[in-house]
């Protein structure tokens, strides 16, 4: 009887654990690092089960001039409803925000705070929520990334239809770099029947691309209740993943079959990784804040393998599309696209994922192509830099032209055949307009140069000039000579610079001329702003004498 009431305490236990480790509905508080929250990104309709994306929150995290170009690492985590998501989350920040620290995990008394989690039975997460803070990190190859994360509303609860579940599960697989789907006890075959529909898709793109069109999945099986058949960890994890994942090939199985195997081909990387009951203490105590000391000591240590398994700068994922990383302000755009294919809340047919999908990736190497032309010629036109020959501005244009037209074709896309002419055109419209805006500012700045560097140099010469024969009357003739050599080459410089604008040759001396009169005119400005300031003070000075 003792070990009958021992056991039945311990299910109830693991069935409860899950419950009392989530989930946020509001902006979570400030967290152990500071006033840092997390974001609703994607809204859900709870009448008609659309989906809505928040752009503004979205680029708020995602289009920063800091990350905005860097590779992303999107490490999502989804699953069934109270089973301790936001919980795992909140590790993941710890780990982020303290990375290369061995004791990353922090004191044993130290709350654990971030994605809001709470005790309760009820679904509290809607839609799909970010952290506000991407983590910027350097691979080993040198390379800087941003890491961010995101969280789900929970699945299979009593509010969510069938239709909606799929929809969240398939944002995050269409989004993640490193998809985590968070489950407990054990993966059973609703959880495989579950993936059907991005199995199918992903068999698409495949066949079309030939190549995964997702890229990690794991399986983290929470309470883990036969660690003597398969160890807790990764390794007991990929044993008991070849288990699911293996069918006979009986007719009845067919569907079976097919969802496996399609499993397998779409995603290029799968995992499961093994955890133990994180304890009594959590199971059952409504008032656990997530200190170390009240959690099972067997599932910290496993945390402490789990977490650096996929935040390490060594295993991060950067998100691809047709091999290629996707920048951060590019991901709004793929997700916008996404969540406008469930806006009605209806699946979309898996053509129209497709579609939709490189449509948006040949939009981001289109955007990224027009980005190298304009830098180019920011380099060669843009501000500080000297007029630039008409002809020669032209000749330049045609050459940068040819070379994002060859990036736009060399770069891997998905679909390509489909949209190349529209987005080359489109392409080509985008370059002629930035082009023209080139040759304005070119003309403009022509206008301005003339109108500084002959007056700054001019006056150079005409001071040089009037100090140097005023300090020879006075028998220093060694500085008066010095000083009319600089009113020479002032004046030669002056004459050379008018050759150069109005012929458009030798742009570079010219522009290191500009340069020069440029740092004359700021030393003359901060001299006469010295000068008046003193003379400003003088009056002050007397009082205080008199006084």
């Amino acid at each position: 009887k003792k070990k009958k009431k021992k056991r039945r305490r311990c299910f109830q236990a693991m069935a409860t654990s899950g419950n009392l480790l989530e989930e946020q509905g509001a902006a979570a508080p400030p967290t152990e690092a500071g006033d840092t929250h997390s974001l609703q990104i994607v809204r859900l309709d709870p009448e008609t089960g659309a989906f809505s994306v928040n752009q503004e929150e979205l680029q708020s995290i995602l289009d920063k001039d800091k990350i905005g170009d860097l590779p992303v690492v999107v490490v999502s985590v989804a699953g069934p409803f109270r089973k301790g998501k936001s919980f795992l989350l909140n590790f993941f920040l710890r780990y982020l925000r303290n990375e290369g620290d061995p004791d990353w995990l922090g004191k044993d008394d130290l709350e654990l705070r971030g994605f809001n989690w709470r005790a309760g039975a009820q679904r509290d997460t809607v839609g799909m929520w970010m952290w506000n803070e991407a983590f910027v990190r350097t691979l080993p190859n040198g390379q800087k990334v941003a890491v961010v994360l995101v969280d789900t509303q929970g699945t299979f609860d009593n509010q969510s239809t069938m239709r909606e579940n799929a929809g969240i599960f398939a944002l995050n697989a269409l989004i993640s770099s490193f998809h985590v789907y968070n489950i407990s006890g054990l993966i059973a075959e609703d959880v495989l029947q579950h993936m059907h529909l991005f199995t199918q898709y992903g068999s698409m793109v495949k066949e079309a691309q030939h190549e995964s069109p997702f890229q990690t999945l794991m399986f983290l099986v929470r309470d883990w209740a036969n660690p003597t058949q398969f160890a807790f960890g990764e390794e007991g994890g990929r044993r008991y993943l070849d288990t699911v994942l293996s069918v006979d090939d009986s007719a009845k199985n067919q569907e079976l079959r097919a969802v496996r195997t399609q499993m397998r081909e779409c995603f290029e990387e799968l995992f499961c990784y093994l955890m133990p009951h994180p304890g009594f203490e959590v199971a059952e105590n409504n008032s656990f804040r997530g200190k170390l000391k009240d959690i099972r000591p067997q599932f910290v240590e496993q945390l402490k393998d789990l977490v650096p398994r996929i935040l390490a700068p060594e295993n991060l994922k950067l998100k691809l599309m047709s091999g290629e990383p996707i920048r951060c302000r590019e991901l709004c755009g793929y997700l916008k696209t996404y969540v406008e294919l469930f806006e009605h809340g209806n699946l979309p047919e898996i053509g129209t994922v497709f579609e939709a999908t490189a449509k948006v990736n040949h939009l981001n190497v289109m955007q990224r192509a027009l980005k190298t032309y304009t830098d180019e010629v920011t380099k060669r036109v843009g501000p500080g830099r000297p007029y630039m020959a008409e002809e020669e501005l032209e000749k330049f244009h045609e050459e940068q032209l040819q070379k994002v037209l060859d990036l736009f074709h060399n770069t891997r896309k998905l679909g390509s055949g489909q949209f190349e002419e529209s987005f080359i055109e489109q392409l080509r419209t985008d370059v002629q307009h930035e082009y023209e805006k080139a040759v304005e500012q070119n003309r403009h700045k022509q206008i301005l140069s003339t109108m500084r560097t002959p007056i700054v140099l001019g006056a150079l010469a005409f001071v040089g000039n009037i100090v140097g024969t005023t300090l020879s009357l006075f028998g220093l003739e060694t500085v008066g000579v010095l000083l009319g050599y600089i009113t020479w080459v002032s004046l030669l410089a002056v004459a050379f610079w008018f050759y150069s604008s109005y012929s458009g040759q030798m742009h570079s001396a010219a522009g290191e001329i500009d340069n020069f009169a440029r740092h004359v005119e700021a030393l003359a400005r901060r001299g006469f702003a010295t000068y008046v300031a003193a003379t400003l003070d003088e009056p002050a000075l007397e009082q205080k004498k008199k006084k």
